[in-house]
């Protein structure tokens, strides 16, 4: 049942749902929007200085984390930590090389 419909469409009465305003229309919009612009302008700003820090944060403390982690399963749980003198620089050594930074 698949018929190909042929609809015809009457662009008389047809208008655009959404049109642009005009320029002098745009401008008085913005103007009436100052203060929600530079609200929303300093907000993202802001926002995205504190995310920074954050990220310069989480840049440090993952890897000691991750180390930690790894750390309390080979050392404590599996006790693979007993003959190696310097277990915790083995630990950073052996999680950097896993992840190709080194």
């Amino acid at each position: 049942m698949n018929a190909e419909h042929t609809y015809v469409v009457v662009r008389n009465g047809l208008r655009p749902l959404n049109p642009r305003p005009r320029f002098s229309e745009y401008l008085g919009q913005l103007w009436e929007r100052r203060y929600f612009i530079v609200a929303e302008a300093r907000s993202k700003a802001l926002r995205s200085t504190r995310d920074y820090r954050l990220w310069k944060l989480w840049l440090v403390a993952n890897p000691i984390l991750d180390v930690a982690f790894y750390g309390f399963l080979f050392g404590v749980l599996f006790r693979t930590s007993r003959g190696i003198d310097n277990f915790v620089g083995y630990l950073f050594l052996g999680f950097f090389a896993f992840l190709g930074v080194l």
